[in-house]
């Protein structure tokens, strides 16, 4: 569904380090969503904020967002009358995934937070997927400052401003580029806005996973094609659960011997044999925002946000855009790659 990706950003890696010291042992502890094994004392972490949670048997009993200073220490000491969280309940059916997940291994920890009860704002890792103010329309209009049935020329004056380049311009789409500058280093993503008869009716919002390969006075940023992008998931996720509660419908399908909870989730997405899709929806005008990894020229987390009507104006027109065949349901265009 989307444009390939490739990004060069002119910065010098900056780093710090964070020692972790906790009163309740047998903990697990995760740095942006990624375990850490010896996390008394973890070096180069890159500056900016960081979110750090530890977990002991499933349950959340820390969770914070640090700051890491350039050359300096950050210190964390876990108390033991921290009191587990509520708030968030890691499922044993959820993907799993390692802190290398482009390597088959046991998975250590957990990608989807329980659907039952949505994290606190404070507690959700900054991720942009369009919020405005921090927060996305309640009845599911759009994303960016735009809204469903804009033209083009309205979609790009609000757009471009925000983005470092226009990918692509086709018929029935604008692509943009744009990098997140509040966190370290600037995270690039795609957005995507298509076009019915002139009108806005959907906005795809794409990450993949970005290695970072440092050389000398400057950052070369580029795709991993093999890896999927877990913590970015897990913290659209939390987004989506955070301001729209339990999604309308989820589905989480395996075929080619694999299954859900065998603990191969992320061999199964790399081979294309999973299909996971969470999807909240307006019960007044169909609008929807759904959330699922798919696969193009890497594996991608997608969010889209649809116009009921004009979708379903789209289908009966048989509007085709990129391949994705709007009369056919996603599950059946996924199938067909």
């Amino acid at each position: 569904m989307f444009l390939f990706l490739n990004v060069s950003l002119f910065s010098q890696t900056k780093t710090g380090t964070l020692k972790v010291f906790s009163e309740i042992s047998g903990i697990t502890i995760q740095l942006d969503e990624v375990r850490q094994e010896n996390y008394q004392e973890i070096k180069g972490i890159q500056v900016g904020s960081h979110y750090l949670k530890a977990t002991l048997n499933g349950a959340s009993v820390y969770s914070e967002i640090i700051e890491i200073k350039e050359g300096a220490i950050t210190t964390i000491l876990i108390k033991k009358d921290s009191q587990p969280s509520e708030k968030i309940v890691e499922k044993s059916n959820a993907v799993s995934y390692n802190a290398n997940p482009s390597i088959e291994s046991t998975p250590t920890s957990k990608v989807t937070p329980s659907i039952e009860s949505a994290p606190s704002a404070e507690e959700i890792p900054v991720i942009n997927i369009g919020q405005v103010n921090g927060m996305l329309p309640a009845d599911k209009t759009g994303a960016f400052g735009l809204t469903f049935g804009m033209d083009e020329s309205t979609v790009k004056n609000i757009m471009n401003p925000q983005a470092y380049s226009v990918i692509e311009k086709g018929r029935g789409y604008i692509s943009f580029g744009i990098v997140d500058q509040r966190v370290t280093p600037p995270v690039p993503f795609l957005v995507e806005c298509r076009f019915i008869n002139g009108k806005l009716f959907q906005i795809l919002v794409g990450y993949v996973t970005i290695d970072i390969n440092e050389n000398k006075s400057r950052n070369q940023m580029s795709i991993n094609k093999n890896s999927v992008p877990l913590p970015e998931y897990n913290k659209i996720n939390s987004v989506l659960l955070s301001q729209y509660g339990k999604p309308t419908s989820s589905e989480r399908t395996f075929k080619g011997g694999y299954a859900d909870g065998d603990g191969r989730e992320v061999e199964a997405i790399k081979k294309r044999q999973a299909f996971i899709i969470s999807t909240w929806t307006n019960s007044d005008t169909g609008n929807e925002v759904f959330l699922t990894l798919a696969y193009t020229k890497a594996i991608l987390v997608l969010v889209a946000y649809n116009d009921g009507l004009l979708n379903k104006e789209a289908a009966r027109l048989k509007l085709e855009i990129h391949d994705y065949k709007y009369a056919n349901t996603y599950k059946e265009n996924y199938n067909s790659r």
